[in-house]
């Protein structure tokens, strides 16, 4: 699995297989401040991914 974590602009490459959001928590990142996409398609935090999906992980910031 290829994970491109932004705005970082890291790659990571792994073993991994379950749902987004573990992967999101295994990265030590809150699943409330990131934007998930499977190729170019947003995907949600329930959704099971698996080692031949290269998955894009975006930090959002919001502030007052």
């Amino acid at each position: 699995m290829k994970v491109k974590l932004l705005p970082d602009n890291r790659e990571i490459d792994g073993d991994f297989r379950g749902k987004v959001e573990d992967l999101v928590r295994h990265l030590n990142l809150k699943p409330d401040e990131v934007v998930t996409l499977k190729g170019k398609k947003p995907v949600p935090m329930d959704h099971e991914i698996s080692d031949s999906d290269e998955i894009t992980i975006i930090r959002v910031a919001s502030g007052g």
